[in-house]
């Protein structure tokens, strides 16, 4: 009966010994991945702690990706006070003998595009403010509506205000667009389209200057002749008059549009 228990013990204890031995000096190294399961995980992985770790992961491989990228230097509207390739037309009253032809031009220019911008407002349109419910008639059964400006109560008005551009030489046609009646001031407000072939105008040389006046050459671009034949080249001459008041305004013009 003793041999049985001895036999019994070598067979069963000294192998679990054995056991616990090799195991307590096995390192993780040593586990292969198949042994390792949920079971054995007393702290499984939250769901805030996946959505961290995806979050940084995206944020490394932007960082990676774009870690030689520079900033771009922001652009500045202003240009280089050196740039002196075209100067800006600006207003001027003043065309001095000591000017040379090409400022002259450059200055006349400009005086050229507020002629025209005057010329359109006051003979297809109308620069004031305008009541259509209230209008008169002339002869020919035309319609002149009521302007409502404060400051235009008269023909003079209107004069006044169209020639701070147009000298008093300079022929112009407001006795058949503005009427005067009662104390008021009455407009056609003929508006029509303006050329559709029309494209640029510009002072291409001086015919004459002195002291007094100065003469341009104004040569109009139209894209079509109207009748098929291609680009069209329209010249006149615009004049400019040193005014009663010292001031220099227009005094020979044609709108080109």
């Amino acid at each position: 009966m003793k041999m049985k228990c001895m036999k019994f013990l070598a067979a069963v204890i000294v192998p679990a010994l054995c056991a616990l031995w090799s195991c307590g000096n096995r390192t993780a190294e040593n586990i292969p991945e198949s042994s390792v399961t949920v079971e054995n995980s007393s702290e499984p992985v939250s769901e805030p702690i996946e959505t961290v770790i995806v979050t940084d992961s995206e944020t490394s491989e932007i960082t990676t990706e774009t870690e030689p990228v520079e900033t771009a230097s922001p652009v500045s509207v202003m240009q280089p006070e050196t740039e002196t390739e075209m100067p800006a037309v600006s207003e001027s009253d003043d065309f001095s003998p000591e000017q040379s032809d090409d400022e002259v031009i450059m200055e006349a220019q400009y005086l050229f595009g507020e002629a025209c911008l005057k010329e359109w407002e006051f003979t297809v349109g109308s620069p004031y403010e305008l009541d259509t419910s209230q209008y008169i008639t002339n002869e020919y059964g035309w319609q002149y509506y009521l302007v409502t400006e404060p400051d235009i109560n008269s023909l003079a008005d209107v004069m006044a205000d169209y020639h701070k551009i147009f000298s008093e030489e300079y022929s112009d046609t407001l006795d058949e667009l503005f009427i005067e009646s009662d104390g008021h001031v009455y407009c056609l407000n003929g508006m029509r389209g303006s050329d559709i072939f029309f494209e640029q105008t510009v002072l291409s040389g001086i015919v004459s200057r002195n002291e007094n006046e100065i003469v341009f050459t104004a040569s109009s671009s139209y894209s079509d002749d109207g009748l098929g034949n291609g680009v069209n080249v329209i010249e006149d001459e615009f004049a400019i008059v040193k005014d009663y008041d010292g001031t220099w305004r227009v005094s020979r013009f044609r709108l080109p549009y």
